[in-house]
């Protein structure tokens, strides 16, 4: 149960505060009160605080490097962990997309406080004094979402990947169905997968440099001999009477037709030689069979085992056949809303006006024409 969010500035002004029913803290008191605090602990054992226990409640902290200090007030028995994924949807949707490192302008707070809303909301969190938070079905992108999903049985939503500057990942199918950027869209697909409406499947697994967690890294061949990334490859020649193995290159002739070994001077016979091709370090001479990988990240200009780099898993997402007539049943509830009570007696009046008038109809003769007869006079 949340009961409040601050954002809180490093010099103790509060930047941002939402508090929920039935918990009033003036905000410049508790965020002075919390930069002392803070400041204390550090001082006292140069460690920051991320925690603090007060009764019935406790208050989560979280402090960036140049960033505004986070503090949610939570009920005591809730396990933390459970928010740091929300924390850091406030830090992507909310600090950095309103640039909130000072005191926002007043005109701006109805949309932050909105969209902070909308995040807790998603979660499924309770609010303090409040019944539970929307259902996501109620979302209208969320519904947007699913019902093409149900109108296009057996789609799966597949990802395009692009790498300009940043891993870019998005979602082409949903383009004109659901118009929100991709960071919301991603989160999107994930709650509603977290809700069990959609499936995941992994699609593609991209490595990442352990160090600055980007994608921009290449594959580099290496000798396990010498370590060298010189690799190239070859055709060479095993000459079976001296048992000599080396490059074609060196298998020079005086007759344009002939192969000469290099090492018994021998010319070649047809069955006397075989050609292959394989790697060979340029460095210490050797013919490498199987070379050695490493990845290189050209951010960092460093090389990493492919065991010490980071995998970055991307998704593809389609309709949890289990829940369809569930998620059918709840949007065609949300969608089909019942008729103004103004407009169904309009409807009504127009409905006994041509009920009568069908009425009359029916109770007057049809007039039946006589037919005309010729009298000869």
């Amino acid at each position: 149960m949340i009961y409040a969010i601050w954002l809180i500035n490093r010099s103790g002004t509060p930047i941002l505060s939402r508090t929920y029913k039935g918990f009033n803290v003036d905000p410049v008191l508790f965020s002075g009160l919390i930069t002392a605090i803070l400041g204390f602990a550090r001082e006292i054992s140069g460690q920051e605080i991320s925690e603090i226990s007060m009764g019935n409640f406790k208050l989560l902290v979280h402090t960036y490097i140049e960033s505004p200090i986070l503090v949610l007030a939570v009920s005591s028995e809730e396990d933390k962990t459970k928010y740091i994924d929300f924390v850091e949807d406030i830090r992507r949707r909310i600090i950095r997309r309103y640039g909130l490192f000072e005191e926002p302008n007043i005109n701006a707070i109805p949309v932050i406080i909105r969209d902070l809303d909308s995040i807790v909301s998603q979660y499924g969190f309770v609010i303090a004094g409040e019944e539970a938070v929307t259902d996501i079905l109620l979302d209208e992108n969320a519904q947007k979402l699913l019902l093409h999903l149900i109108l296009n049985k057996g789609l799966r939503i597949l990802p395009k990947i692009e790498l300009t500057g940043d891993l870019i990942i998005s979602y082409p199918e949903l383009k004109s169905i659901v118009p929100i950027n991709p960071s919301e869209l991603k989160f999107l697909l994930e709650t509603l997968t977290k809700n069990g409406y959609l499936i995941r499947e992994t699609y593609a697994s991209i490595l990442q440099c352990p160090l600055c967690k980007t994608s921009h890294v290449i594959t580099v061949a290496t000798c396990p001999h010498c370590g060298s990334s010189s690799i190239v490859k070859k055709i060479f020649i095993e000459h079976f009477r001296c048992g000599y193995i080396g490059p074609k290159t060196l298998f020079t002739s005086s007759k344009a037709e002939k192969l000469v070994c290099p090492s018994c001077k021998r010319e070649l016979e047809v069955a006397d030689f075989r050609e292959f091709e394989s790697f060979y370090c340029e460095h210490c001479n050797s013919i490498v069979n199987e070379p050695a990988y490493k990845i290189f990240c050209l951010k960092c200009n460093k090389y990493f085992n492919l065991n010490e780099t980071n995998i970055f898993t991307i998704s593809s997402y389609s309709l949890n056949e289990k829940a369809r007539e569930f998620i059918e049943k709840k949007i065609l509830k949300q969608l089909i809303r019942p008729v103004p009570k103004q407009k169904i007696s309009k409807f009504h009046e127009r409905f006994m006006h041509f009920k009568k008038l069908s009425e009359l109809r029916s109770r007057v003769k049809p007039f039946k024409k006589t037919s005309k007869k010729k009298i000869l006079l």
